[in-house]
C-alpha cells in the first residue's frame, strides 16, 4: 500500500481518507501548527467531507496547545513545540476536545527564521492517533520556502494518517 499511497497527490490522499473514514464510519479532527489550517483545507476541499470532519484547532503558539489541546507545560518547556511529545499530547487533545475517533497533528519550523531554540529549521513533528490511543509519529526535514514546507508537511501529515487508518 505504501507504494501506491505514495503516488496519490494531496487531494487524492483526502480522498481516500475520507472514503476509508465513511466506510469506517469514523471521524476526523486535526490540530495543526506549522501549516496553519491547511491539512482542513485540503480535507474539506472533498465533497461530503462533513459527514467525517468534525474540525480543527490552530494552535499557532504555545498557550493554545496548552489551554485548548492540554499539552503540558512541563513538554512544551522541556521537549518544545516541535517534539514527538507535544504531536501525541496534541492529537489525544483533539480526539478528546472533539469527540473523534481518529486525530492528526502537526508541529514544526517552517523558518526561514529559528524560533530560538535548538530546533532546527525544517523539523516537523507528525501524529496520527485513534481513539483508543494506537498512535503513529513521524519526524521530517523539509527544505523548502515556505508555502512549498506547509505543501509537503501536509501531504505527508496525511500519508501518515492514511497508513495508521489502513
Amino acid at each position: 500500500m505504501a507504494q501506491e499511497t505514495n503516488k496519490l497527490n494531496t487531494f487524492q490522499l483526502a480522498q481516500t481518507i475520507g472514503e476509508r473514514l465513511k466506510k469506517e464510519n469514523a471521524s476526523l479532527s486535526t490540530a495543526e501548527s506549522c501549516t496553519g489550517g491547511n491539512i482542513a483545507h485540503q480535507i474539506t476541499l472533498v465533497s461530503g467531507a462533513s459527514a467525517y470532519f468534525k474540525g480543527s484547532v490552530v494552535s499557532y503558539c504555545n498557550e493554545i496547545k496548552h489551554s485548548v489541546l492540554g499539552v503540558p507545560l512541563k513538554v512544551l518547556e522541556t521537549q518544545g513545540a516541535v517534539s514527538e511529545e507535544t504531536v501525541i499530547n496534541m492529537c489525544s487533545g483533539a480526539i478528546k476536545l472533539m469527540n473523534t475517533d481518529y486525530a492528526l497533528s502537526i508541529s514544526g519550523l517552517a523558518g526561514p527564521n529559528g524560533d530560538g531554540t535548538n530546533t532546527e529549521v525544517g523539523t516537523v513533528w507528525i501524529c496520527a492517533m485513534n481513539k483508543e490511543g494506537k498512535y503513529q509519529t513521524q519526524m521530517r526535514r523539509i527544505l523548502l520556502p515556505r508555502e512549498e514546507f506547509i505543501s509537503r508537511a501536509t501531504h505527508c501529515a496525511l500519508l501518515l494518517l492514511l497508513e495508521l487508518i489502513g
